[in-house]
């Protein structure tokens, strides 16, 4: 009846998460540093898309070296950025040496009752995120703090349809929902929306995010 069927494997958006090994020294260092750099004021003005609670700082993190484990952070995000650029792009050698990476880089320091709103950041090739201190485990709250990932193809939602609703793995028209985990990355396209869902834990909640965008060197 059939010669041959198999399924089309396209529109999906590419991404990644990976998790840093031996990532506790790292994290460490970090929580030292990102308190020293708050102490200094270095903050900027939350966004509307910003909840109360919360401490973000400048954007220019991957530039402030003076202090430890700032350069082994920026070498870690740049090293992910690349691999996720050779594998989703399918780049050689030479091919990838003709890329420049260009970054904005900033940390949050996330309280009790913060969250972050739906937004995306689509004018950047990859929107890259760190998890340095997941916060308090609420086995009451699941979601607690957890990175919601819209799909780009969610009209599918929309529609009462048996097939759209239990559609299920890679060709589900749902959410995508990340728990966040101390050395956890996680990269996306910048154009995808997401948000960060209310976080209940007392700790603060530490994470690190930069935004890449990849461009040929001679562009």
């Amino acid at each position: 009846m059939f010669s041959e069927i198999k399924p089309i494997h396209r529109f999906m958006p590419p991404m990644l998460t990976g998790r840093v090994d031996n990532h506790q020294t790292l994290n460490k260092t970090l929580l030292s540093s990102f308190a020293e750099l708050q102490k200094q004021g270095y903050r900027r003005e939350v966004f509307h898309t910003d909840s109360d609670n919360v401490f973000v700082s400048e954007f220019d993190l991957f530039s402030q070296t003076q202090l430890p484990g700032i350069t082994e952070l920026r070498n870690i995000i740049h090293q992910v950025a690349q691999n996720a650029t050779r594998s989703f792009c399918g780049l050689n050698d030479e091919q990838m040496q003709q890329l420049r990476y260009n970054y904005e880089s900033w940390f949050h320091l996330s309280g009790y009752g913060s969250s972050k709103g739906i937004h995306s950041h689509g004018e950047y090739s990859w929107a890259i995120i760190y998890y340095v201190d997941p916060g308090e485990v609420l086995p009451d709250k699941p979601r607690n703090g957890c990175l919601k990932i819209y799909n780009p193809n969610r009209v599918g939602a929309t529609i009462a349809d048996f097939v759209c609703e239990k559609s299920a793995g890679a060709y589900s028209n749902d959410a995508l929902i990340l728990t966040p985990e101390a050395g956890r990355f996680v990269v996306i396209p910048g154009y995808l929306e997401h948000e960060v869902m209310t976080y209940w834990g007392q700790r603060h909640r530490v994470m690190v995010a930069a935004n890449c965008l990849v461009r040929p060197k001679e562009a």
